[in-house]
């Protein structure tokens, strides 16, 4: 409990000071690319890692791989030493004006506030699919550990997909149609995954889940930071680690109380309907300020 409240607080001073750590090494036109690599690496890390750490728990035991993967962390740290940003005086404002000065200009720009909420609600309502997987892989498919394991590996596989298509996209334009698309995408997979009878065609929804999430995130990512000026991304960055991170653990109590309940297949297809209500609201918000 310790340990995981001590990298909570990590990471929400880490992955906001990384996001725009990135937007301040790359020319703006290569931001969306840096990004999508930044999200690519992170997927194919979840989706080795964990392959991997198996393979070394079997050979040497938890705590040499745990050790093993903290030392890991010191290339990194050297690697971060080594970077030099140049300090602006926009750096040296008074820190609690600028908390509340970047949460006034994200709720004041109506497209910023909400590619927040739809990001909210993939981290409230698609993500805890992921934490039913031990139920899906054993109660309705009748598989064990290996069949768990390749639910969560082609998710991942999934979500590398989904990081490596954006890296390769020539222009950052159109990222609120890309992401309306991907939010229609991942709540029709997830409304078919939840009743799909047959193993193939579960993998396969969950490999679309998992591309169509990433494409999500990531393009919000990409979209937030080309529309804060450079003295507020950090702290418009910051709100998006608190709605994208900060929501997962209460949408994961959320999904395990409705599958107690309610059963795991009919909490994630109510959760993909949910989903489905968002990304219509979202797309509908694009049609309209399109007419306007």
């Amino acid at each position: 409990m310790v340990l995981a409240l001590l990298l909570g607080l990590v990471h929400a001073v880490e992955i906001p000071a990384r996001h725009t750590l990135v937007a301040m090494l790359v020319a703006r036109e290569d931001l969306h690319n840096a990004v999508a690599l930044n999200s690519s690496t992170f997927n194919f890390a979840r989706f080795l890692g964990p392959m991997l750490a198996g393979w070394l728990i079997a050979l040497w035991g938890e705590g040499p791989v745990i050790l093993l993967n903290a030392l890991s962390f010191l290339a990194v740290i050297l690697a971060i030493l080594r970077i030099r940003v140049p300090v602006t005086p926009d750096r040296l404002e008074r820190r609690q004006e600028g908390i509340w000065e970047g949460l006034k200009f994200a709720w004041q720009r109506p497209d910023l506030r909400y590619a927040l909420m739809i990001v909210g609600a993939v981290s409230l309502f698609a993500n805890p699919y992921l934490v039913l997987m031990p139920v899906f892989a054993r109660e309705v498919y009748g598989g064990g550990s290996d069949l768990l394991g390749l639910l969560v590996g082609v998710a991942g596989a999934g979500a590398l997909a989904g990081a490596l298509r954006l890296a390769q996209r020539e222009k950052g334009e159109g990222l609120e149609r890309l992401i309306a698309g991907a939010g229609l995408l991942l709540a029709a997979a997830l409304m078919l995954f939840a009743y799909m009878p047959w193993v193939g065609g579960a993998l396969a929804l969950v490999v679309v889940t998992g591309y169509a999430i990433t494409t999500l995130v990531a393009s919000t990512n990409t979209f937030l930071q080309l529309s804060a000026p450079d003295n507020l991304r950090g702290r418009v960055m910051s709100l998006f680690s608190v709605v994208f991170i900060g929501m997962s653990p209460v949408g994961n109590l959320l999904a395990g109380a409705l599958a107690e309940g309610l059963g795991v297949q009919l909490t994630v297809l109510l959760l993909g309907a949910v989903c489905l209500g968002f990304a219509v609201y979202y797309r509908g918000y694009l049609g309209r300020r399109r007419e306007s």
